[in-house]
């Protein structure tokens, strides 16, 4: 049995990509970091990297003595559990421990894991090696905080997508030619052999033996053109993402590889499996949650939830085979992830029912102008080849959801999916998927929307106009006044305080009826008008 565990040094390159990012455990690691800073001040001297390596020396001792008292299925079931204690939003598992030896520099780093957990900051464990982010992930002597270890897992989940982005990259050639998959497989193989133990652990356990049986069934088929129904990249797909950080990989159903006497059909469920996990992995880090009711998806108790968690089976099940192809392809799979959430927010929306679109005609400038809002010119032109088009009658995206998406009164203001990419999609999970040429090179490289007014077109119109709103008081080089239309509503302004207000009309008759009563405490005559009956009975009493 394969048992590598290798420590080393402090590692000083990092794969460029980018991943989703892990639940954010704020208010503890927050509390954490501040009681240090109480306890030893912010002018601390100590050097960041000592302290990490102090860190990562502790955590290698408990870890070296944990790998040593365990069977690899223990090790297996300690390294889900401990995978399952940092997803849960809920959990504050070490927070607490660790605050008593907490320095300046740690305090520093756990408000910076924070930060990136939040998408405001770096990650502080970029650069670190897969075994050293392993002790990281999986610590449990109190070495590292909550949010740490969840930043660490998010490196760690970087640096695995882009090892296998890499290494599809290699399947560049004629459908069904072997040399392709040899070298992927060999390419899983010493990546595998460079884990730590509990890494390894998470692996199927006949992961080895596995990969050399795919192996031998290329070398038999070799020349066979017949026998290759599926590319070297599908073949090789599950073990390159047999590493991914999901939850229960060891499972009896979807852990034994080999185990089915149809090849083809084998490749093709652990394919497919794999690229479920690799969703779940992307979008819940790791752990799926139950869907979620769309009906309610705008109530106060879900309106702050995930949208992603409202995604039915259907959508997941498309989503993960658009995660396998785009991965095989050697895409960049943030092009999926910007579909999924897009997906998530129509079906919380109670499949698009809850909102008007901005192009109902209740929308206007300051001057009154109507306004309607469009996609730029290439995006119409895809959104109409789309729309227009014979795919979309038999992809399996759902229907309403692209007219949704795709009419600019609604998908406009927040459009940041790249409709080509999607396009393509649509075609490939249609019937005509067959026919799809590859998937464009330029989504090898994700670029992301930073101003969504690049890709719209707003418009006002110059026949539909309303009457602009007209100020009663309006400041002018900070001096209040009262407009025309204030004085005529009858608008005071106190120049002290800047407060408006509308003087009361003096035929109202609570207005009079005070009039009366002062003027007849302080002795005055009656001006024009005659006192109530009443009011002139009270006084006469009062007088006597």
């Amino acid at each position: 049995m394969i048992g590598i565990n290798t420590y080393t040094a402090l590692g000083t390159t990092r794969p460029s990509n980018a991943s989703g990012q892990v639940p954010v455990q704020a208010q503890d690691d927050k509390a954490a970091a501040s009681q240090s800073r109480e306890a030893v001040g912010v002018s601390s001297t100590t050097d960041s990297v000592s302290n990490l390596a102090q860190k990562l020396s502790q955590a290698a001792k408990h870890a070296q003595d944990r790998d040593a008292s365990y069977t690899r299925e223990e090790l297996s079931a300690h390294a889900d559990k401990m995978l399952q204690a940092i997803i849960k939003s809920d959990d504050n598992a070490n927070a607490d421990d660790v605050t008593a030896n907490i320095d300046a520099v740690q305090a520093d780093r756990i408000d910076q894991s924070t930060r990136f957990l939040e998408g405001s900051d770096s990650n502080p464990f970029e650069g670190l090696s897969r075994d050293q982010l392993a002790l990281v992930v999986y610590d449990d002597s109190g070495a590292f905080t909550v949010n740490e270890r969840r930043a660490a897992l998010n490196e760690a989940r970087v640096q695995e997508d882009a090892w296998a982005q890499k290494t599809l990259a290699l399947s560049k050639g004629e459908k069904g030619l072997p040399s392709d998959l040899a070298s992927m497989l060999g390419q899983a193989l010493d990546h595998f052999n460079g884990l730590p133990a509990i890494e390894q652990s998470r692996y199927p356990a006949d992961y080895v033996s596995s990969i050399q049986h795919t192996a031998d069934d290329a070398d038999e088929s070799s020349g066979q053109r017949g026998k290759q129904d599926v590319s070297p990249a599908e073949q090789a797909l599950p073990y390159l993402a047999a590493g991914k950080y999901t939850l229960s990989q060891q499972s009896d159903d979807s852990a034994n590889i080999a185990s089915t006497t149809n090849p083809v059909e084998r490749k093709a469920n652990a394919s497919a499996q794999a690229g479920y996990d690799l969703m779940v992995s992307r979008l819940w880090s790791g752990r799926e949650p139950s869907v979620a009711n769309g009906a309610d998806g705008m109530s106060a108790s879900n309106i702050g939830r995930n949208r992603l968690d409202f995604l039915t089976k259907e959508d997941r099940a498309v989503l993960a085979e658009m995660y396998s192809y785009a991965q095989s392809e050697g895409a960049d799979l943030n092009y999926v992830d910007r579909i999924a959430g897009v997906l998530g927010r129509y079906r919380q929306h109670n499949d698009g029912q809850v909102g008007v679109s901005f192009n109902s005609g209740h929308h206007f400038d300051t001057e009154g102008h109507q306004l309607s809002v469009g996609f730029n010119e290439r995006d119409t032109a895809t959104a109409s080849r789309i729309l227009n088009g014979s795919a979309i009658n038999s992809t399996k995206l759902d229907q309403g959801f692209l007219r949704y998406m795709l009419d600019p009164g609604y998908g406009a203001l927040s459009h940041t999916t790249d409709f080509e990419f999607l396009e393509h999609m649509v075609n490939k999970f249609s019937n005509e998927g067959d026919f799809q040429p590859p998937l464009d090179g330029r989504f090898a490289t994700y670029n992301p929307v930073t101003r969504i007014a690049d890709n719209i077109v707003i418009t006002a119109s110059q026949d539909v106009k309303i009457e602009p709103f007209k100020p009663d008081i309006e400041n002018v080089n900070g001096v209040w006044t009262i407009t025309e239309k204030g004085k005529a509503a009858g608008v005071t302004l106190d120049q002290l305080t800047g407060e408006s207000k509308k003087l009361p009309s003096l035929d109202i008759p609570q207005f009079n009826q005070n009039r009366y009563i002062l003027d007849a405490i302080f002795g005055k005559s009656e001006a024009g008008g005659s006192r109530p009956e009443w009011l002139v009975s009270l006084l006469d009493r009062l007088n006597r």
